[in-house]
């Protein structure tokens, strides 16, 4: 039982540094520098996002703006076009040349044409990376949108925008995601790991 438990923690400290691979940080945006008091504000900048055009970047629980919440386990969203159409950026360290995954769920909160777009830019790489312009009724609730891209080791500048008609109401973002698809392969050195520890068992179970 206790070589049971041994094994179990092993893999667990192994599958570790996968869980918390996301480079962005506070891409859920659950994390304030004060508890909120309100179901939604506006902010200058939030931990690891900074706004770099516009009013700033409205943060609010998703029941304000949709009925259904995202794959998340809290209740905050951004909308970009808060009390007109903003940017936020956050700057990522890349630590060495990889596939990475980018990633974020969006929604329209409108159903009115060109008012939920959302524009998607990483910077030097592309300032145009991808842009959405869905409606409420076209859409009907949250889509997770990912790219697969290929970074060199440096800095590069996160930049999510809102466009089209400017009038507080627009496009909807979470759980902004950017993930090392191309790391070791952590989970097979831990089944290696875990044969290695089972083998001597097998062998005494075979004698």
């Amino acid at each position: 039982m206790l070589k049971t438990s041994f094994v179990v923690s092993f893999l667990a400290l192994l599958w570790a540094p996968l869980a918390s691979a996301n480079l962005i940080v506070n891409g859920s945006f659950d994390q304030f520098e004060q508890t909120p008091t309100r179901s939604w504000s506006v902010y200058q900048s939030l931990i690891g996002w900074q706004t770099t055009a516009g009013s700033g970047i409205e943060v609010g629980k998703y029941h304000l703006y949709t009925n259904s919440n995202p794959e998340d386990d809290n209740p905050w969203v951004v909308e970009l076009d808060s009390y007109n159409n903003s940017a936020m950026q956050q700057t990522v360290q890349v630590e060495q040349a990889s596939l990475f995954e980018l990633s974020f769920s969006y929604a329209a909160r409108t159903n009115r044409p060109n008012d939920n777009i959302i524009n998607v830019g990483l910077l030097p790489l592309s300032p145009d990376l991808a842009s959405f312009n869905e409606t409420k009724r076209s859409q009907q609730g949250w889509q997770t949108v990912s790219y697969k891209i290929w970074l060199q080791q440096g800095a590069y500048d996160l930049e999510l925008s809102a466009g089209g008609i400017s009038n507080s109401l627009g496009g909807l973002i979470d759980n902004v995601r950017l993930i090392d698809v191309d790391a070791p392969a952590t989970p097979l050195l831990a089944s290696l790991a875990l044969f290695g520890l089972l083998l001597p068992q097998l062998r005494r179970r075979g004698a």
